[in-house]
C-alpha cells in the first residue's frame, strides 16, 4: 500500500504527540518533527548525552532514546484510541551502520510503524546523518497501557509534585559505582534519584532506559578493559535489549556484566539490572575496539 496518498505530509508539534504519550521534556527531545505518511514519522535530534568510552557520533543508549521515543510517537498516531498511552519499549534490537556524522550539527531520526493493537507495536526505526546515509537501526517494541491501568499498577510510585528542573540531567555525566570484579563478570550499581527521571513519567518518574543502558553498555565496556588491559573507545556494534519491569526514582539498580567472548578486537558481553529483586533490564552487546 501506498501510504504516502491516504496523509498528507505535515510539521506535527511536541503539543500535539502530548496529547498521545506520557513522556515530557527534556526526556523528549525532538526537533522538526515531520509525519511522512500513514505509518512513517521523522524528526532530527543533537547530541546530548555523553559518549564515555564509547565511539560517536552518538551513544547506542541515546540513539535508543530518541528512536524508542519517535516509535511512540507513531504508534500512539495510529492508535485508535486517541488519549494519552504509556508506550513501553519491552525489546530492541540495535545495529551501526557504516557512516560518520562528520561536519554536521544534527541527525535526523526516522520510524515507522510495522503493526500496532491494543496491546503491542512494533517499529522500525534509524538514525541518518544529515546526508541520509544510515548510521543505526532499531527494530523496537513496545507494550501499550492505558493511563488508567499503568497509574493501577504504579500507584506506590506516584510523585504528587516532580522536580522543576533548569538544567538537563541526560547532558550530564553519570556516576556507576563499580563494586568488584571477577575473571570474567564486574558488578556495579547506580542510584536513580528524581532527576535522572525528569520527563520520564510525569508524576510516576521512573528510570529511563537510556539511562539504564548506558550504564549497562558502560559496565560491559569496564569489565571489557579490565580484561583486556586497555582503555579503549569502542563502537557499539550491535545490541540486544530487554526492558522487564520499571525502576522507579529513589531506588537503586544493581547490575552485572559477564564476558561472553572474543575475537581479536571484537567482543561480546552481556548485562542485566535487577531492582528490589526484581528483573529491569537485560542486554547483550557487541564492541568493537577502536
Amino acid at each position: 500500500m501506498n501510504h504516502s496518498v491516504l496523509v498528507k505530509e505535515r510539521f506535527l508539534t511536541k503539543e500535539e504527540l502530548f496529547e498521545l504519550i506520557e513522556v515530557r521534556e527534556p526526556y523528549f527531545a525532538l526537533h522538526h518533527i515531520r509525519l511522512i505518511d500513514e505509518v512513517t514519522i521523522e524528526a532530527r535530534v543533537v547530541v546530548e548525552q555523553p559518549l564515555n568510552n564509547e565511539i560517536g557520533p552518538i551513544s547506542a543508549a541515546e540513539a535508543g532514546r530518541h528512536l524508542a521515543i519517535l516509535g511512540s510517537c507513531i504508534a500512539a498516531l495510529n492508535n485508535p484510541v486517541k488519549r494519552k498511552h504509556y508506550y513501553l519499549a519491552s525489546e530492541a534490537n540495535y545495529k551501526r551502520m557504516d557512516g560518520d556524522a562528520i561536519g554536521s550539527s544534527f541527525l535526523v531520526v526516522r520510524a515507522t510503524l510495522q503493526s500496532i493493537d491494543k496491546r503491542q507495536a512494533t517499529v522500525s526505526a534509524e538514525v541518518r546523518n544529515a546526508f541520509g546515509e544510515t548510521l543505526i537501526t532499531l527494530d523496537v517494541s513496545y507494550h501499550i497501557l492505558s493511563e488508567t491501568l499503568f497509574e493501577r499498577m504504579n500507584g506506590h510510585a506516584y510523585i504528587a509534585n516532580p522536580l522543576d528542573l533548569f538544567e538537563n540531567p541526560y547532558a550530564l555525566g553519570f556516576e556507576q559505582k563499580v563494586t568488584g570484579c571477577s575473571e570474567n563478570t564486574a558488578n556495579a550499581y547506580i542510584q536513580v534519584p528524581e532527576y535522572l527521571c525528569t520527563g520520564h513519567f510525569p508524576n510516576y518518574p521512573a528510570m529511563p532506559i537510556a539511562i539504564m543502558s548506558a550504564n549497562l553498555i558502560g559496565l560491559c565496556i569496564h569489565l571489557t578493559n579490565r580484561l583486556t588491559g586497555n582503555d579503549d573507545r569502542y563502537l557499539v556494534t550491535c545490541c540486544r535489549m530487554k526492558a522487564e519491569n520499571l525502576a522507579f526514582a529513589n531506588n537503586t539498580i544493581e547490575m552485572q556484566a559477564s564476558h561472553i567472548l572474543s575475537n581479536g578486537n571484537s567482543h561480546v558481553v552481556r548485562s542485566y539490572a535487577t531492582c528490589k529483586g526484581k528483573n529491569v533490564g537485560y542486554i547483550e552487546v557487541e564492541l568493537q575496539a577502536e
